[in-house]
């Protein structure tokens, strides 16, 4: 399982905007997938993680106590529901300026990079917003045109918001152009005071969405009585 020149990791610096692949099984990762960068592939004994669902902890221990440094549980039902089988498609995390435990900051890798990047950067992955910035509205949408087809372009759309206070719950609904309801994407659903969530251009019964213009209806409201509306429209295009 391991090819010639495929180092055993003993230790090793990770620096900035570097991936690396540490696994058991360094061929099998070079024979399934695209692999630019043979030097940061490591063969290392690790626990096998399942497809339904399991938790990936990172921690050091000091002194007999334990830091964790960050941890996430992942489940298949955050992969996009237009995959006709999950398996071998990596679940890629969109920024690493969200929580890793946010559901909505993980995606199933684009089908044009062959469905995972071991030693690139993510096929999903977003810039960060800049925190600098102060935007007139609680919720924005990027991007605005979304086609859904699997290429790693503009596959799902991201509702980001930034709001002045934590304890908001909000509700985000998908209308076609006739007003009728595709998808909820959220309901009463507690927030953070920045966030995102993510719609995959499918409807309600996990079909994809024709193409068309549609709008994106946020509520949100907090004990304390704030409270806002906020409209915004969506194109899903694609290929006749």
């Amino acid at each position: 399982d391991n090819p010639v020149g495929i180092p055993v990791i003993v230790e090793k610096l990770v620096f900035p905007q570097e991936y690396v692949v540490l696994t058991e099984s360094p061929s099998a990762i070079i024979n399934h997938y695209t692999v630019s960068n043979l030097k940061n592939i490591f063969q290392q004994d690790l626990p096998t993680l399942t497809n339904q669902a399991g938790n990936i902890t990172i921690f050091t221990n000091d002194f007999a106590a334990t830091n964790i440094l960050d941890e996430f549980d992942y489940s298949e039902d955050m992969h996009t529901s237009l995959l006709d089988d999950e398996d071998g498609v990596s679940l890629e995390r969109l920024r690493f300026d969200v929580p890793s435990q946010d559901a909505a900051n993980w995606q199933s890798a684009a089908a044009t990079a062959g469905y995972a990047t071991p030693t690139q950067r993510n096929s999903q992955a977003i810039i960060p917003i800049d925190e600098g910035r102060v935007e007139e509205q609680a919720f924005t949408l990027s991007p605005t045109t979304i086609s859904p087809d699997g290429d790693g372009f503009a596959d799902f759309l991201q509702i980001n918001y930034a709001l002045d206070q934590a304890g908001y719950t909000a509700s985000i609904h998908i209308y076609d152009a006739a007003g009728r309801l595709l998808k909820k994407v959220a309901q009463n659903v507690s927030l953070g005071t920045r966030g995102s969530f993510t719609w995959d251009g499918t409807t309600a019964d996990e079909n994809k969405a024709p193409i068309g213009i549609y709008v994106v209806w946020m509520e949100y409201f907090s004990v304390s009585g704030g409270k806002g509306q906020q409209k915004e429209v969506v194109v899903v295009a694609g290929k006749n």
